[in-house]
């Protein structure tokens, strides 16, 4: 069980070095008697001092750590304040009933005690932890994302400019912009063995070759005939 100096306690209560999270007047209920006593309350970070006056010293200190803050709902006697309750886990510790006379003040001083303690700053840091490393992996995906593009968009620049053998005359010299030069050099050149022509081109093409040919063996064979005719 922690041990808890009352000295040090009270000294850090007057300190004017420590931060005040949230002070102002509340209403506590006596453990004696079951009436409420105004008290002043000061809040440093999970201690909770209240006394009677604002400089006097702190009649007690509640350490906001393993509790809950709830509404308190059983001040039928007082139905012009809001309550709320400090309570601990285990029934054996002895819980805390203040009341103010707003519901805006009773929520706002539930707000301040339900967020100080170390527990519930662990929790935010824990999320904090959390989105911190969402946000970097998103950032690496992210420039892995960007690395994969620029290398995609350097392979398609690097192999549009490369000419397909097997495209159109036209095609080739639009690509290159140097039309004038390659129908030149295309003019002074034999037309390739193969060719993307129409079929219906190469077969007059070839067509009369063949045809040229057949004529020629013919004409020579009527000439020998002719000339053992004449012998």
């Amino acid at each position: 069980m922690m041990k808890i100096n009352e000295k040090v306690l009270i000294k850090y209560a007057q300190s004017t070095n420590c931060e005040v999270d949230k002070e102002g007047w509340l209403q506590k209920r006596s453990e004696s008697k079951n009436e409420f006593q105004r008290r002043y309350c000061v809040l440093k970070g999970n201690l909770l001092y209240y006394m009677e006056k604002p400089t006097s010293e702190p009649l007690g200190c509640i350490i906001l750590e393993g509790c809950r803050i709830e509404l308190e709902e059983e001040t039928n006697d007082h139905p012009n304040l809001f309550s709320f309750r400090i309570a601990f886990s285990p029934k054996t510790y002895k819980n805390y009933i203040f009341a103010s006379d707003s519901q805006a003040t009773c929520e706002s001083w539930m707000k301040s005690l339900s967020s100080c303690s170390i527990g519930h700053m662990r929790h935010i840091l824990s999320e904090l932890a959390k989105q911190v490393e969402d946000l970097e992996l998103d950032e690496k995906l992210r420039s892995r994302q960007l690395t994969a593009n620029a290398a995609e968009d350097h392979f398609d620049s690097k192999f549009t400019s490369r000419l397909n053998p097997f495209d159109e005359e036209d095609n080739i010299l639009s690509l290159n912009g140097e039309r004038g030069a390659l129908s030149k050099l295309a003019t002074n050149r034999n037309p390739p063995f193969f060719s993307r022509r129409p079929f219906v081109e190469l077969h007059t093409h070839y067509g009369l070759q063949f045809q040229k040919f057949f004529n020629e063996r013919s004409q020579s064979k009527s000439e020998i005939v002719n000339d053992l005719i004449l012998l």
